[in-house]
């Protein structure tokens, strides 16, 4: 209803809309019929505006650059960045709730208490030669069993370097390598003669070490990195989230959350966007972009690959356009010499350590047949990545389903997400 003054007459109110080109929003004065880009002081926010503003602050995410996965799938994803990243996870649960469900997919005869490590003999009753050959037998029984082995130290770590790792007595049985992802070959040394099948180390297929705590992510670094100290840099955090952060935009702010991804977090960005126009795709159509159609996805993974080193070389986005499809990006269809899993982790697929595999002579051919013709791509024979490349997934899943349908397809947790929201305006 428009407001009255004390003589009875209209007084007016500030109204909100998208100017004509729908680039920003203007105020306007429904009696005076003044205009402002500034939004004035008397204005009023509607109750749609109140609810959508809460809907903003409720899905803000602190710790958006880390890498996040749901509980469930937590030992899944750990394994995978091993593979991927050869830095130890150190799953950070969030909550001690979340932790001792989390320790419940490893087997408990793989676990390794570090409390006596941190607290002390007096107040476990247990002395620390006998909690470090108690450690080194669950590392034998995992190694055996091919078998992950979780160092779980809770919310409190003991100090590896100056008590265990670096200690003349224990470093032998339980060595600073174990936090090493790259490599298993030192549980070979931590074995006895009784140990040993037939006098030999057998460290099986599937052993490596996982770390665990019961710490959030506003505080594991603060409660923790002092205690691994140079052993920190070995560690990859994964956090806990059970409700998987998703950040809904309004269509107008789609390039400023892919910038913020990129840039900021670090990530791939992953566009959850069901609206009936497609406004992601259409809007990244009319950009620079090279697009890989899901149609084309393990049909013809060369192909992929020459629109990857073009883009990257014509500083495109690649467009990864899954809409409803569910390609196995995890499996079969990603190989290291022609579509690397890289391509999802950050700017990663830009480093020579990919490059040089991927890369092929006649790419850089400017007259060839395969090579970018179209393209400025500077003498012909050297390779480039222009400042501008960008990689950018897109699908049709909601945001309700999309880790269910994903999650065993694409490295989710190297992706930041961004749902295009109609409610936001």
């Amino acid at each position: 209803m428009e407001p009255v003054g004390p003589d009875g007459e209209p007084i007016g109110r500030w109204v909100k809309g998208l100017n004509r080109s729908r680039k920003c929003f203007l105020y306007m004065h429904t009696h005076s019929r003044e205009i402002r880009g500034v939004r004035p002081r008397g204005y009023e926010e509607s109750d749609k505006e109140k609810a959508v503003a809460a809907k903003k602050e409720a899905q803000i995410d602190l710790h958006a650059a880390m890498l996040s996965c749901p509980l469930s799938a937590a030992r899944r994803v750990a394994l995978h960045l091993l593979q991927q990243g050869k830095r130890t996870p150190l799953i950070v649960a969030g909550s001690p709730e979340a932790h001792a469900e989390l320790l419940d997919q490893f087997d408990s005869e793989f676990i390794v208490n570090t409390r006596p490590f941190a607290l002390g003999p007096i107040r476990t009753k247990i002395k620390m030669p006998d909690a470090v050959e108690n450690a080194r037998k669950t590392l034998i029984a995992a190694a055996k069993a091919g078998q992950p082995c979780v160092i779980d130290v809770v919310d409190e770590a003991p100090m590896f370097m100056e008590k265990i790792c670096g200690e003349q007595k224990y470093k032998r049985w339980f060595p600073k390598e174990l936090f090493d992802g790259a490599s298993v070959e030192w549980a070979k040394s931590i074995f006895k003669e009784a140990d040993k099948t037939d006098g030999e180390a057998v460290v099986a297929e599937g052993f490596c070490v996982i770390v665990t705590t019961s710490l959030s992510a506003a505080t594991y670094e603060k409660n923790l990195q002092g205690s691994f100290t140079s052993l920190w840099s070995k560690l990859q955090p994964l956090r806990i989230k059970e409700s998987t952060h998703v950040e809904a935009i309004a269509a107008a702010d789609l390039e400023v959350a892919i910038q913020r991804a990129v840039k900021e977090f670090k990530k791939v960005p992953l566009v959850l966007d069901s609206t009936p126009n497609e406004v992601a795709n259409t809007y990244l159509k009319f950009q620079h972009t090279t697009t890989i159609e899901s149609a084309s996805l393990g049909e013809d993974m060369e192909a992929a690959r020459r629109k990857l080193v073009i883009a990257m070389m014509a500083g495109h986005t690649l467009l990864i356009k899954l809409d409803a499809s569910q390609p196995d990006l995890l499996g079969s269809l990603c190989t290291d010499s022609v579509f690397p899993v890289a391509v999802f982790q950050g700017g990663a697929i830009q480093l020579p350590e990919w490059t040089d595999r991927i890369v092929k002579p006649e790419d850089l051919q400017t007259g060839g047949s395969n090579g970018p013709a179209d393209y400025q791509v500077g003498q012909s024979g050297v390779f480039f990545v222009r400042q501008e490349f960008r990689v950018v997934v897109t699908s049709s899943c909601s945001d309700a389903d999309y880790w269910d349908k994903l999650g065993d397809r694409l490295p989710l947790w190297n992706l930041h997400v961004i749902k295009v929201d109609p409610d936001f305006v």
